[in-house]
């Protein structure tokens, strides 16, 4: 009796160790990110309310560091808001904006469009918070706010009914965030409104675009002369 206890005790020691050995102990493995919003009915307009109209594959990053990848998302330039198309009901939800970071949308298979949660004028009592593509990042910092604008209305009529809607379009608005954490902004690109703010550097600057064949007028080149900006150290501080 006492010889088949013993077996039976190594045995399961044995098979304890056994089991111990396959496992692979995954800290985050029983936790999941979870997206939170609210159920998002569209209205119609005349012209799209989103910057980017099809349904993309996106990387997420919350507020709290978590990573969420390959959900399909829209970003709303009208609402400054993220449109999430759920994966098994196909619901539209709005997510809740104080959760998302930083968020990528993918155009192709190489293009990835990276869009940041940014404070413009933090020191002003009307600074807000928006959505706005990342042109570059360095000791300037360029940005997009795809921003969508209400103009006006439209009357329209449709198999018997009359239909009032809202006109939307398109309205960029260019930010550049300086050294000293100046913001500028501009609705037209124009360089005489970024060189006002670095007197210091303006001729090496407008010599910088000549040499290069560059001008600030549109966004690929504008990009190009603060990325040289940044590489030179163009900067306001010599």
């Amino acid at each position: 009796m006492k010889r088949a206890l013993l077996l039976l005790f190594f045995f399961a020691m044995g098979l304890n160790m056994l089991l111990r050995s396959q496992i692979t102990f995954k800290p985050d493995s029983i936790y999941t990110p979870q997206l939170s919003g609210t159920l998002f009915v569209e209205k119609k307009y005349k012209g799209s309310q989103y910057v980017t109209p099809e349904w993309s594959n996106s990387i997420l990053l919350l507020s709290n560091g978590d990573t969420i990848k390959n959900e399909k998302i829209k970003y709303n330039g009208y609402l400054d808001e993220v449109i999430w198309l759920h994966p098994k009901n196909y619901h539209k939800f709005m997510l809740d904006k104080s959760n998302i970071s930083e968020f990528w949308i993918t155009r192709s298979s190489s293009l990835l469009i990276h869009y940041q949660k940014i404070d413009i004028f933090p020191r002003k009592a009307n600074s807000q918070r928006i959505f706005a593509e990342v042109v570059c990042r360095g000791t300037v910092s360029m940005y997009i706010y795809r921003k969508i604008s209400r103009n006006g209305t439209n009357e329209e009529n449709e198999d018997g009914l009359h239909y009032v809607l809202e006109v939307l379009n398109p309205d960029n608005i260019y930010y550049f965030e300086l050294p000293d954490g100046e913001w500028i902004e501009m609705k037209n690109l124009k360089v005489d409104n970024l060189l006002k703010y670095m007197p210091k550097q303006k001729k090496a600057i407008v010599q910088m675009m000549n040499a290069n064949h560059l001008k600030f007028k549109s966004e690929s080149q504008c990009a190009k002369i603060i990325q040289l900006i940044n590489e030179k150290g163009l900067t306001k501080y010599p």
